[in-house]
């Protein structure tokens, strides 16, 4: 009996050691999902200045294009300058990646530079996917051929490359092993390609600190992405979901500064986010990773952004069926709490049955709102079906071009783009989009007019000119004017100046009338 006294006794004495710690646990779980919820929303607040970044970007770009086109440079000069280009649209869109390539090609006038662009030719064939090429280009190189001062940014290239590859493991640490063997790596760079050996090797708790030290100690924002992305990889192998997020999250802000578009971190964190329930957020990332995939021509990306978004909308479908059970159930106990009543006070008898209408009211709206959702959610699969199609008609209709030009000459390449099957495409696409857009928002004609002076308004005949097209792209979330251009085939300075003219002739503010816009339903 005293033995069992003193168990209890013990147990008692050890019970506020037991509680501290599941406090400190709780705590500890509690801190973690609120830096990871404001880590989300820094993200979201870069997201929103994604269109200032990529401003700064062509703004750059245009100067070393200005650059490349001077008078009076030299080759090593002009490759230098065409290197940058490239460099910088290898993270943005393929047929531009290319074509600064070939450039690039033309300026090496000397071994030196010809041993350069052979390592921007083998990252180009990851670029195209292109393996077989890439596997057998990786195996002949040889980094003694170029000159110290290069000889980090040769390393960039073929370490750029392996990632793009699938699997060789062996090839990929053989590679960052011969970096590494050289001198005049940047401190940050080579904590980086140190943990990515380790990473290679499934030591993930080693590998976290040279990342993280590589992060601490980057020049840019562009190691800052890859050392998170490389920190985010680790964390999910060694089960932490949340800084797995985080991480993720960190990864695509740097990535969102550089620009970016053929996203790593953006495309995972939506479907981290979407494991753990929170849809909004993993549709709003996944949608530009969507955009940027097509912008960018970046072909694998735009089917595997597909599957991610079919699946949020699934999950979306499934949760909203939840609510319409939950709601109905609801329904069904008040009526028959009413029929309790009904029973005892049988004077409230007028005002229940008010109220049973009303819940009838309710139950018809709620059968409308999920028909209409479901119609949208069929027109935006229809979309995105039309979308990737489209890149395949264009794929093939490059190829077709390349083997004009290589069997039939450029006279026949200049007949073939002479002819007017892409403008018919287009009327084609125009009259789609009017009446598909119509039928999702068949009162958008209407309520456009209510926000226009009187004589600026628009025929409402089921078709649509070229300032509601402009108006029904804002309405979808388009919102950078050269997106917009791109999408409607229009000059970019044509889409601006429209744009100025429907907010100078509209009854709004000329900040709130695309708000306005945004809001028509």
């Amino acid at each position: 009996m005293k033995r069992s006294s003193g168990i209890i006794n013990k147990g008692f004495a050890a019970l506020p050691g037991i509680l501290l710690l599941t406090s400190m646990s709780l705590c500890t779980t509690s801190c973690a999902e609120r830096e990871l919820k404001s880590k989300i929303s820094e993200l979201g607040r870069e997201l929103d200045r994604k269109e200032v970044y990529e401003e700064r970007f062509n703004a750059r770009m245009d100067s070393l294009k200005l650059c490349l086109e001077s008078d009076g440079a030299s080759d090593s000069l002009r490759w230098e300058t065409a290197y940058s280009i490239f460099s910088a649209y290898s993270y943005v869109n393929v047929d531009s990646t290319l074509h600064y390539l070939d450039v690039l090609s033309g300026y090496a006038s000397t071994p030196e530079l010809k041993n350069r662009s052979e390592a921007c030719r083998i990252r180009s064939f990851g670029v195209e996917q292109d393996y077989e090429s890439l596997f057998e280009a990786l195996s002949e190189i040889d980094p003694e051929k170029v000159s110290e001062s290069f000889r980090q940014r040769y390393f960039t290239e073929l370490q750029r490359a392996c990632v793009l590859c699938p699997g060789n493991v062996t090839l990929k640490k053989t590679i960052l092993r011969k970096a590494l063997e050289f001198d005049g790596l940047d401190h940050d760079v080579r904590m980086r390609y140190e943990g990515l050996t380790l990473l290679y090797d499934d030591r993930y708790p080693e590998a976290l600190p040279y990342f993280e030290e590589a992060y601490r100690s980057a020049s840019n924002d562009h190691i800052k992405a890859l050392a998170a992305y490389n920190q985010a990889v680790c964390y999910r192998h060694l089960g932490d979901a949340g800084r797995h997020c985080l991480w993720l999250a960190e990864a695509a802000i740097h990535d969102i500064r550089v620009p970016v578009s053929d996203y790593s971190s953006l495309w995972e964190l939506s479907d981290a986010l979407f494991e753990r329930g929170d849809y909004s957020d993993a549709s709003r990332c996944i949608q530009i990773v969507m955009g940027d995939a097509i912008e960018g021509n970046w072909n694998s990306r735009i089917q595997l952004s597909a599957a991610s978004q079919s699946s949020i909308f699934n999950a979306l479908d499934k949760s909203h069926s939840q609510l319409v059970h939950l709601m109905m159930a609801s329904i069904i106990f008040l009526i028959v709490s009413v029929a309790l009543v009904l029973s005892l006070l049988y004077f409230t008898f007028r005002q229940n049955r008010n109220l049973l209408a009303l819940n009838d009211k309710v139950t018809d709206m709620n059968s409308r709102l999920k028909d209409e959702g479901k119609i949208k959610e069929n027109y935006l699969f229809r979309y995105m079906e039309m979308a990737v199609n489209g890149m395949g008609r264009l794929e093939d209709y490059r190829h077709q071009m390349r083997q004009i030009l290589k069997e039939e000459g450029a006279e026949s390449l200049a007949a073939m783009l002479r002819s007017p099957r892409p403008l018919a495409d287009y009327k084609e696409f125009y009259s789609n989009f009017d009446k598909t857009f119509l039928s999702l928002y068949p009162d958008f004609i209407r309520q456009v007019n209510g926000l226009m002076k009187e004589g600026h308004g628009f025929r409402d005949d089921g078709v649509m000119n070229t300032d509601l097209r402009i108006l029904a792209t804002i309405r979808l979330g388009f919102n950078d004017s050269g997106q917009i251009a791109r999408f409607l085939n229009i000059p970019s300075t044509s889409v601006y100046t429209r744009r100025s003219a429907l907010r100078r002739n509209s009854v709004c503010n000329k900040e709130e009338f695309e708000k306005e816009i945004r809001h028509i339903t």
